[in-house]
């Protein structure tokens, strides 16, 4: 996590794989980072298989309230969501 990241109330950060947070970010409440992920077959999916997506933010982003920020995405610097 980079320098200066604010994170409000109730926000959530699975760390199954890397996610890495530019410094000056700012997540807004209730705002949720996932990188886990699953098969879409529902076979594979049954006999639970689970990895992860890396996902990074920039620096300088705001991240509005209740955002959701799926596996793989990447957010570039001075982003607002």
């Amino acid at each position: 996590m980079g320098k200066d990241v604010i994170l409000n109330f109730n926000c959530c950060i699975l760390d199954v794989v890397t996610v890495t947070i530019g410094d000056g970010t700012l997540f807004g409440p209730n705002v949720q980072i996932y990188p886990a992920d699953h098969p879409r077959d529902k076979e594979t999916r049954l006999e639970g298989w689970e990895f992860g997506r890396p996902i990074k933010i920039g620096k300088n982003v705001w991240i509005g309230g209740g955002a959701m920020i799926l596996p793989g995405v990447t957010i570039g610097d001075d982003a607002i969501i």
